[in-house]
């Protein structure tokens, strides 16, 4: 699936285990994205401030609202426009295969595979270059 937007979109990515960063990465990166990876809030707030990112993706096994609190803390700390879309990917959304909404470009999600992910992915960066 090859995302329908300008070249180099960039994707702030917040996990804090390496090994699945990195695997995070490469597959966003083969997609034609470009990422920024982080390892925690404060880092992300840093590299979203200077870069800019076109949504943020956060993985966590934390709580939703712990989730939903991350995302809404690095997008103001940082400056990113409130159209900037967060999408929470974790265990605690529900089953696999779970999609949440949250509120308006906020999503949580416990997806099934990559694929699923990249489709949540796309079209929360096709919802805000709508608007």
């Amino acid at each position: 699936m090859t995302p329908n937007f300008a070249p180099a979109t960039r994707i702030l990515v917040v996990e804090p285990d390496q090994e699945t960063r990195d695997g995070i990465e490469q597959l966003l990166v083969a997609d034609g994205y470009v990422v920024d990876p982080a390892r925690d809030t404060a880092e992300a707030i840093e590299r979203a401030r200077w870069r800019r990112p076109r949504l943020i993706l956060i993985c966590s096994s934390g709580s939703r609202d712990d989730l939903v609190l991350i995302g809404r803390t690095i997008r103001v700390r940082s400056g990113l426009e409130e159209t900037i879309p967060i999408v929470l990917f974790s265990a605690s959304a529900g089953p696999e295969g779970t999609e949440i909404r949250m509120s308006n470009n906020v999503h949580l999600t416990n997806p099934e595979n990559f694929n699923h992910l990249r489709a949540l992915v796309v079209r929360a960066l096709q919802s805000t270059s709508t608007e």
